[in-house]
């Protein structure tokens, strides 16, 4: 027999008050019409609010831009890359919240694309971490 797995949906949040346009709606929505289970945590997935995940076989992610460090607690020792700026930390945070088949989906600004000190680091993990379909 094949094994079953449990889908779900999954959305980490800073606040309450980041429901932005209904998006945590929107999620719910959609879960329920596809019979996922859905479920919403309050946190900041660049600390260790991110502990306990499960890793995901898809994620689709728009983190925030800009170069505010957002939240004033310390952020996730997990990290292999630590640094300031908050686009390579997600980057970081989503390939390594991936399953071994996992595939994302993620808007960033180019910046992170040429970044040439901790970016450039960043970039070669990735891409010694990914697995091309044939």
């Amino acid at each position: 027999m094949p094994e079953q797995r449990h889908h779900g949906c999954k959305r980490l949040d800073r606040s309450a008050e980041q429901r932005q346009g209904g998006r945590e709606d929107v999620l719910l929505g959609e879960c329920q019409l596809n019979e996922l289970d859905a479920e919403i945590i309050y946190g900041d997935a660049l600390t260790d609010d991110a502990k306990g995940l499960t890793q995901a076989d898809l994620i689709l992610a728009n983190p925030p831009f800009g170069s505010k460090a957002g939240s004033r607690r310390d952020a996730r020792e997990d990290l292999p890359y630590p640094n300031a700026n908050k686009q390579l930390l997600f980057l970081q945070h989503i390939y390594m919240s991936l399953d071994k088949n996992g595939r994302a989906a993620v808007v960033l600004p180019d910046s992170v694309l040429f970044d040439a000190g901790v970016g450039k680091l960043i970039r070669r993990d990735l891409l010694d971490k990914l697995t091309f379909p044939k």
